[in-house]
């Protein structure tokens, strides 16, 4: 599954831009994809607070407001691949900036064929990183295709009906694994509670001893096995 956002304020190119990355995903692979259009500043932020995950964001730059709003972005996704659109008098130091680390750039006025090269290779850049190990994310494969999804993302694992359910901030994707193999997989800020869950320490508010509970920076709360109250407590202070 392929997550991309369109933040390209003109509807018309915004529209124009997202039929040219649904012919490109479909050309280049057979998993499912989920593009969503966002042109004012009221949309961005419904989407940061709605949306998990984010793998492309192509975004118009043309001043210090639609910079900001990039930034926010990357602050909130940092492993996402952003495509600036530009007009060819906006200065480079305006997005080439390191809370903004653009992948590839479109400069203003652009014909459709070269609009369509550059979605390619940028999409085709994002799809083989798709294939490196877990160090940077958990790559897993679901019905909808090859998903890797960032660490920072992830706020639990639980096992769930012979699946794994991995939670994120609004949603969970679903998979086949067992939780001791993706332990192997997953870096030491993960770890064991109980025999159906594994938490990341990062996303962990509090442990509540009296009650056996973990409690969890999004308000919810994980339960922790006897068995694993002392590494608990050696984890959580």
């Amino acid at each position: 599954m392929i997550s991309a956002l369109i933040a390209v304020r003109d509807r018309n190119e915004s529209k124009r831009l997202l039929n040219i990355l649904r012919d490109v995903i479909a050309k280049l692979t057979d998993g499912e994809s989920r593009i969503q259009e966002a042109a004012t500043n009221d949309e961005q932020c419904s989407f940061l607070g709605m949306e998990s995950l984010l793998d492309l964001l192509l975004a118009d730059v043309t001043d210090e407001n639609s910079v900001r709003s990039i930034r926010r972005f990357r602050s909130s996704y940092p492993e996402v691949r952003i495509l600036i659109i530009a007009d060819q008098t906006t200065p480079p130091g305006l997005y080439i900036r390191p809370g903004i680390q653009p992948s590839a750039v479109i400069l203003r006025p652009y014909e459709e064929e070269n609009a369509c090269r550059a979605v390619e290779e940028f999409t085709e850049e994002f799809l083989e990183s798709e294939h490196r190990t877990d160090q940077d994310g958990l790559v897993i494969e679901t019905r909808d295709g090859i998903t890797r999804i960032p660490y920072e993302a992830i706020y639990c694992i639980e096992a769930s009906m012979k699946k794994i359910a991995v939670r994120l901030r609004t949603e969970e994707i679903c998979y086949y694994d067992t939780m001791d193999q993706l332990m192997k997989r997953l870096p030491e800020q993960f770890f064991r509670c109980h025999r159906g869950y594994i938490v990341n320490g990062d996303k962990v508010k509090r442990y509540n001893a009296s009650e056996m509970l973990l409690e969890m920076i999004d308000g919810s709360r994980i339960p922790v096995a006897r068995s694993y109250r002392s590494e608990i407590r050696d984890r959580v202070r």
